[in-house]
């Protein structure tokens, strides 16, 4: 996993901090993620709270004095001959490399380091040590931490501050900018801070629009923004939040940067009226450049908003219903959009589709599938599962052979019931049924007409196609297919992988043209296949770095099936893609966090004693956080994975393979010829 270099560039100085405070050792052990991190370094005895402050106070004060971080490459011996071994830490470094990079804080920490970092160390902003833990059979300190994300001020910012300035002095506010005084606040996280237990004092802008005309908001507080209730108060038909470039080229700021002083005058502010009944509020929330402690009554001074209650908090049911629909979607368009709905409606309407292809199912297709469609229904939904018999005749599977596509299909809802499928919720429907119906085609023609071929062969990916590829004139009909099917069947949200955006998002942009409706798009991850990811990737996004990674049926010994016996999962395991400490593209990881981790409370690491004995594991985060501290070692994680899945597999393939009628369509579908 890839540090930030904010965060990485923090170890470093609160290292040489806890060498000047403490006099700790070599550093065994670093993690980070988001602007959150941890160190853990040698330490014979067990510190005070008043010396982990100083800690602290030494690692600021560094930031403050602004110092440079010297980066160099350097042969291997020479590095060593000049500052010892100690630049490693207790780290390996493979006796292959040659040539290293040593960063260097002067007279403060020196070492070798292959991660990112700042110029300097005012660029890091401040650290704030959240906890620590002394580990005395190891004789380790670790000390937990997070960085304020900051700079320092530049001339931008400057400006920005003496227009807010100049406005509270002109129009005596009051009001005042809190600041650091060698930079701007950024994120407010530090005064944030002070006001965790108070969230509606702080203040928020959100900036949306209405029909390509821009409109900001303000409210307090960790509330959402009801826009029914604002369309009418407005006079609106329909409101949005406003994208990245539309806040760039509207309000004239980078997202998070817009300020309730600087809404330009001509840009209607509305305000939600709950914000008046506060004394004080702390804002703007998420601004870059400033932060406003101001009575929201002084507002009413440089603007007259338009005031009404439009600002809600969301029901706690709602709010569970959300959580659940979140663990599934690894990206929602848009999330404003699914919390109407989940108001609107106690049961909507969620789909998925799937080919009826290839001769066995793997586990993302067989049990993770059943996880997924179970939340969605635990959130509401009537779940449709829509089997694309035609799309995948279109699409050349099983040789283009329609009867043996049905067969397969067939198999696969069989498949599906083993493995636990809510059925009393799901409602299974064939696309052959809907190939006899004028309104289908009716659809499909309208969405062609309102797309070029160069947008179509784009949303080739849904197919598992490039766009490079060679495609046969069916499989231009596909996309327009797809994007007709939601409509077809009534969709509110389609839940399908991250391969199959695109046409959630085809049908997004042309439903409205044609009468219909916007689907709001849920995204599931893709789980990857156990061989090695391709290091020189040319993937233009990241949705084609999924497609390429991803678990495929024709590599079958980088995916496990729901057929395959212990001892085939044992093997392909064992040759599985797990680089020691690296949490970044990890398959195996990947298997605990996407299905151990949804059917298991805790799970064990088994090991002998002489390697530290058992592990136990409550979440993922802390798998994760202890593999990538090396306390796991790949070959445990391995042999664990191997037993869950088999565990989870097990009555599922005997079912397979020992029920009459399953096991008679399993052994007439491999006789199939298979096509991709």
């Amino acid at each position: 996993m890839k540090i930030d270099p904010k965060v990485d560039s923090a170890l470093h100085v609160i290292k040489g901090a806890a060498q000047s405070v403490l006099g700790t050792k070599l550093t065994t052990g670093v993690f980070g993620e988001g602007m959150k991190g941890r160190l853990t370094v040698e330490c014979d005895i067990k510190p005070t709270d008043e010396q982990v402050k100083k800690i602290e106070k030494a690692a600021n004060e560094k930031i403050k004095e602004n110092v440079s971080f010297e980066t160099m490459k350097i042969d291997r011996k020479e590095a060593e001959k000049k500052f010892g071994d100690i630049i490693y830490d207790k780290f390996r470094v493979p006796d292959k490399i040659k040539e290293i990079t040593i960063v260097n804080i002067k007279d403060w920490n020196i070492n070798c380091c292959i991660g990112s970092h700042v110029k300097r160390t005012g660029e890091i902003g401040k650290i704030i040590l959240k906890k620590h833990r002394f580990r005395e059979s190891k004789k380790e300190l670790e000390l937990s931490f997070e960085v304020i994300d900051g700079t320092v001020a530049d001339s931008e910012t400057k400006d920005t501050i003496a227009e807010i300035e100049t406005i509270i002095a002109e129009k005596e506010l009051k009001a005042e900018i809190i600041r650091h005084p060698h930079r701007a606040v950024r994120n407010l996280q530090d005064h944030l801070e002070l006001h965790k237990d108070k969230p509606d004092h702080v203040l928020k802008v959100l900036c949306m629009v209405s029909k390509g005309k821009p409109l900001a908001v303000i409210a307090s507080g960790e509330v959402e923004i009801d826009t029914k209730k604002l369309c009418k108060i407005g006079k609106f038909k329909e409101v949005r939040m406003a994208n990245k470039e539309e806040l760039f080229s509207l309000f004239g700021r980078e997202p998070g940067g817009v300020d309730v002083l600087t809404i330009p005058k001509e840009i209607p502010l509305f305000a939600d009226k709950k914000l008046f009944e506060k004394n004080e509020v702390i804002g703007s929330a998420g601004s870059p450049y400033a932060g406003l402690k101001i009575d929201p009554k002084e507002i009413l001074k440089i603007r007259k908003p338009v005031v009404g209650v439009f600002a809600v908090k969301l029901p706690s049911n709602i709010q569970k219903r959300l959580d659940l629909i979140k663990e599934v979607g690894e990206e929602i368009v848009q999330e404003d959009e699914l919390i109407d709905i989940l108001r609107e409606k106690k049961k909507f309407v969620a789909y998925d589709g799937f080919e009826p292809s290839g001769v066995d199912i793997h586990i993302a297709q067989g049990l993770l599938r059943a996880i997924n469609i179970n939340k969605m229904i635990k959130a509401g939904a009537h779940f449709k599962i829509w089997i694309a018999d035609w799309h995948a005749w279109a699409n050349n599977k099983m040789g283009g052979d329609l009867e043996k596509i049905q067969f397969v299909g067939k198999y696969y809802i069989e498949v599906w019931k083993a493995c636990g499928l809510d059925m009393e919720n799901v409602e299974f429907v064939w696309a052959s049924e809907a190939m006899g119906k004028k309104e289908y085609w009716k659809t499909v023609m309208q969405i062609a007409r309102h797309s070029t071929v160069n947008r179509i062969v784009r949303a080739g990916q849904i197919m598992g196609r490039g766009e490079k590829e060679v495609l046969q004139a069916s499989q231009i009909f596909y996309p327009c297919m797809q994007a007709a099917d939601i409509f077809y069947l009534n969709v509110d949200v389609t839940q399908l992988g991250m391969d199959q955006r695109k046409c959630g998002i085809l049908a997004r942009e042309i439903g409205p043209k044609i009468g219909h409706w916007k689907p709001i798009v849920v995204s599931h991850h893709m789980l990857m296949g156990l061989n090695q990811p391709t290091e020189n990737s040319d993937e233009k996004d990241k949705t084609e770095r999924t497609i390429a990674l991803k678990m495929s049926k024709s590599k079958p010994d980088t995916a496990i099936f729901m057929t395959d016996l212990k001892e085939e999962i044992n093997r392909k395991m064992k040759k599985a893609w797990c680089p020691e400490g690296i949490a970044d593209e990890n398959p195996v990881l990947e298997y605990f966090k996407y299905i151990i981790f949804e059917k298991y409370e805790k799970i064990i690491i088994k090991r002998p004693e002489k390697w530290g004995g058992n592990s136990k594991y409550s979440t993922f985060e802390e798998l994760e956080d202890a593999f990538i501290k090396k306390e796991v070692h790949p070959m445990d994680l391995k042999i664990a994975v191997s037993e869950y899945i088999d565990e989870l597999i097990s009555p599922i393939r005997e079912k397979i393979t020992n029920d009459p009628k399953i096991a008679k369509m399993r052994e007439k579908i491999r006789t199939f010829e298979v096509t991709r």
